[in-house]
């Protein structure tokens, strides 16, 4: 199990982000906090630089996160969206060289730096955002965000879950339908997740 904190600045904004996105960021966290760092399942991810992460949890949104290997500790440190033409980073303590030349040579004169005060973390499983969101979302809603992630369409599961339909799938994600304990077991082992994402 991996420590997973959180800066107040990125807790205040992630309320700006739609909620299923929002649904999105707390299965991250949850993996972070299951299965470390290295989170390539998630799209779009990869290393940035030292012990800098980040993925995209849509086309729009993307999360930064960095590894302390002290204490087993991640700290989520960016949430952003990336609007056109204005792209906004935020990057907590100091910024790496090879990290800021990246920067520099994509952005040019572009590029402005801004010092932050709301930098403090927090253990981002004792928020009320995420306690909060994490009561609401449904053993539906994690098999759809777990299906996005690993990129199969409705019927290409249903096949590789034993024959089960795209309408079935469909019906399962939208919680017209429970999952069975058995299924339930399938996907856990499929998406190397806890069976608790799919059970009541």
């Amino acid at each position: 199990m991996y420590e997973v904190y959180i800066s107040k600045r990125v807790l205040k904004n992630i309320w700006h982000m739609p909620i299923p996105v929002q649904r999105k960021m707390v299965n991250l966290i949850d993996d972070l906090r299951d299965k470390g760092p290295i989170r390539p399942e998630w799209p779009n991810f990869s290393k940035l630089v030292s012990d800098h992460y980040h993925c995209h949890l849509t086309y729009k949104w993307v999360v930064c996160w960095t590894y302390r290997q002290q204490g087993n500790r991640i700290e989520v440190i960016v949430q952003a969206v990336v609007k056109t033409p204005r792209i906004e980073i935020a990057i907590r303590g100091k910024i790496p060289p090879k990290l800021l030349a990246i920067l520099e040579e994509e952005f040019g004169d572009e590029m402005q730096l801004h010092a932050d005060d709301d930098d403090e973390m927090v253990d981002v499983f004792e928020t009320a955002w995420y306690t909060n969101l994490k009561k609401q979302i449904t053993p539906g809603m994690n098999l759809k965000i777990y299906r996005d992630n690993y990129g199969p369409a409705q019927n290409q599961l249903g096949q590789m879950l034993g024959g089960f339909s795209r309408r079935h799938i469909s019906h399962l994600e939208h919680d017209i339908r429970p999952i069975p304990s058995d299924l339930a077991q399938k996907l856990s082992r499929l998406f190397d997740v806890s069976i608790e994402k799919f059970t009541q």
